[in-house]
């Protein structure tokens, strides 16, 4: 697990295989993004929840449930870390800086 995030009361584990998805407090967890792509990093503001990975950031505002590439802008899509400030999302890629 490379990172973890909560939207209310789900929670969100970042992995080597994806990303995956409890609503009981980590007693069982359903992969909701199976990927053998690397997910680093996760971020959320309010109901949107944001994944940074070797392939780019995903953009999920329905808990989970479906998940949108949002790599527009992006020179390097290997994405190590994302933040949330205000209307603003910051991604840290892997040697091209933070967009």
């Amino acid at each position: 697990v490379y990172a973890l995030a909560n939207s209310g009361n789900t929670l969100f584990a970042a992995t080597q295989g994806g990303i995956f998805r409890s609503t009981d407090n980590g007693s069982s967890w359903v992969n909701v993004v199976a990927t053998n792509i690397p997910v680093y990093t996760l971020a959320v503001r309010g109901s949107t929840i944001f994944a940074g990975a070797l392939g780019g950031i995903l953009r999920s505002t329905d808990n989970g449930t479906s998940w949108q590439d949002i790599n527009s802008g992006l020179r390097n899509t290997f994405v190590l870390s994302v933040d949330v400030s205000g209307n603003s999302l910051f991604a840290g890629t892997d040697g091209s800086g933070i967009f």
